[in-house]
């Protein structure tokens, strides 16, 4: 919330769209005590196939993790499909391989540290920065493809079993 009342403040027309099975009501009341009015706030529920409809309707997705140990070898299910809807990802560092695909493929903003300096560095770069939807949906077609996964883990196995 901190950081989307950075970028409400600096681009009048922006919503923060939630996509959430619960919790709606904590969302609306997290926003108010930041001062993000409710009109600027979408919460939705959604079924898995729903999903990407709703994340067709934003420019950027945000994501923050905590950067804690257990999350250095986790890999969000959402950064793939993000990726392969060619949307920009916003989000932070120390979250298992994030930060390096975000950098390979050109797919995003990566905030180092979640702190008020950051939110405001990057909630007034954000428009400025081009992003190449094409690009960014092929990067999830060759990191994430099941096709070259099951080939990577066949030469796994075959050089173990050799």
């Amino acid at each position: 919330m901190h950081f989307f009342k950075n970028v409400a403040d600096k681009i009048s027309n922006a919503k923060f769209l939630f996509i959430s099975p619960h919790k709606h009501e904590m969302i609306y009341n997290t926003a108010a005590k930041f001062g993000i009015r409710s009109k600027k706030i979408i919460v939705k529920s959604a079924r898995r196939d729903e999903v990407p409809l709703l994340l067709s309707l934003s420019k950027y997705s945000v994501f923050f993790i905590k950067p804690c140990y257990s999350k250095q070898s986790s890999s969000p299910t959402r950064h793939g499909e993000i990726m392969a809807m060619g949307i920009p990802l916003i989000t932070n560092c120390g979250i298992g391989d994030v930060a390096e695909i975000v950098k390979r493929y050109n797919s995003g903003v990566l905030i180092k540290d979640l702190n008020q300096e950051n939110y405001s560095r990057y909630s007034e770069m954000i428009e400025d920065i081009p992003f190449d939807s094409q690009k960014i949906r092929d990067g999830a077609k060759e990191y994430y493809s099941l096709e070259i996964a099951v080939k990577k883990y066949a030469k796994v196995y075959q050089s173990i079993l050799k």
